[in-house]
């Protein structure tokens, strides 16, 4: 299947407390070849186990508790035929999102696309590389700024890393942007690996593709009052 028809999405809107504890309304999406396996789980675990499922994909909730709801549409076998991706939406409490520095707060934005793979190794690699299928990760996470606060480091959020074929074309990338509207914060975040191969020539740049998701994942944010 191409890279577009297969593809693991993440829609969160963050909001917080006056506490400023941060609340976490978000849905991933699986399609295509992302969606196997999940489909099968979700259809034919019993229902104790759903619960652990669920948890494991809303990887945001620091324990079962913190997920307030959640819903999953989509899951039928004939979903297969007809193309509809598995939707998982939940709403989370997420206090470990945010820590008070003083008169500051920082918020770990990079935490609510979860933890990634990462490739920091030092040692030479020795064989190319080969991945499952060709797929794409899109993510948008809107943050609504706390009345009365200014995000200070917002550039932090702007990152990109391709890995280009023997051909000049991208087989793989991490891109994220942002932008403010009003007290909305909105980061987009555009992954994909279209090839299933990669040569042994291309391994730094696909490592730094890699990386740069990790790397995302470690960003925080600064909350000061305005």
């Amino acid at each position: 299947m191409p890279v577009a028809d297969s593809h693991n999405d993440i829609i969160a809107n963050i909001s917080f407390s006056q506490d400023l504890e941060a609340n976490v309304d978000v849905s991933y999406t699986f399609s295509g070849y992302c969606a196997m396996g999940i489909r099968e789980a979700v259809l034919l675990l019993p229902e104790d186990k759903k619960k652990n499922l669920i948890q494991t994909i809303v990887s945001i909730a620091g324990k079962s508790e913190d997920i307030q709801k959640s819903a999953v549409t989509g899951e039928a076998f004939e979903n297969y035929s007809s193309g509809a991706p598995v939707l998982i939406k939940a709403t989370v409490s997420a206090p470990q999102f945010t820590e008070k520095a003083g008169a500051k707060y920082i918020f770990k934005v990079g935490d609510v696309i979860g933890k990634q793979s990462e490739l920091y190794q030092t040692s030479q690699r020795k064989q190319p590389v080969d991945i499952e299928y060709p797929h794409s990760l899109n993510r948008t996470l809107t943050v609504n700024i706390p009345n009365g606060y200014t995000i200070l480091n917002p550039e932090t959020l702007t990152m990109k890393s391709e890995c280009k074929d023997e051909k000049g074309e991208v087989g793989a990338s991490f891109v994220s942007s942002y932008k403010i509207e009003g007290n909305k914060l909105v980061v987009n975040i555009v992954e994909f690996y279209s090839q299933l191969h990669y040569r042994i020539s291309d391994f730094e740049n696909f490592r730094k593709v890699i990386n740069a998701a990790a790397d995302f994942n470690k960003i925080t944010l600064l909350l000061a009052k305005s």
